[in-house]
């Protein structure tokens, strides 16, 4: 769970530098009163549409992609147990002194987390009235930025 705050965090800070909402916004109401031409000029060829019984249409854009967030760094403790035996010299004239010794301590190694791919999409409607002005325009997703 904290992971995953942590990974939504990240997300946000790095999508705050590429775009935002309310540029979006500002872009795609840009859009009201002008012909489908200015759209098409603008995105190309809509993903899909739709032509209503009374000759309204409603033009749709969707873009998508993966990001992917690479898995946390933690620290986890692992216990070291460190034996031996050490040779004590002091002069020649005597035999060396051994000692044994036991050691323990604990470090701290990094393990790196599984990475987290995130798909991000956006889907913007255009809906345009008899003469292919647009009137008015929609949007959903989760990743709907502008720069």
């Amino acid at each position: 769970m904290r992971n995953s705050r942590i990974a939504a965090a990240l997300l946000v800070a790095a999508l705050a530098g590429c775009g935002t909402t309310e540029r979006f916004k500002e872009k795609m109401s840009g859009f009201v009163g002008q012909p489908e031409s200015a759209v098409l000029a603008a995105y190309g060829a809509p993903t899909s549409f739709y032509q209503a019984t009374d000759g309204t249409r409603a033009i749709r854009y969707r873009r998508g992609g993966t990001t992917v967030m690479p898995g946390l760094t933690t620290y986890q403790p692992v216990r070291v147990n460190t034996t031996g035996t050490a040779s004590f010299s002091q002069n020649v004239l005597r035999p060396p002194v051994n000692a044994t010794y036991s050691q323990q301590s604990t470090a701290m190694v990094p393990v790196q987390g599984a990475p987290t791919s995130i798909n991000l999409w956006c889907e913007v409607t255009f809906m345009l009235d008899l003469k292919g002005i647009v009137q008015s325009w929609s949007a959903d997703g989760n990743h709907c930025t502008a720069k």
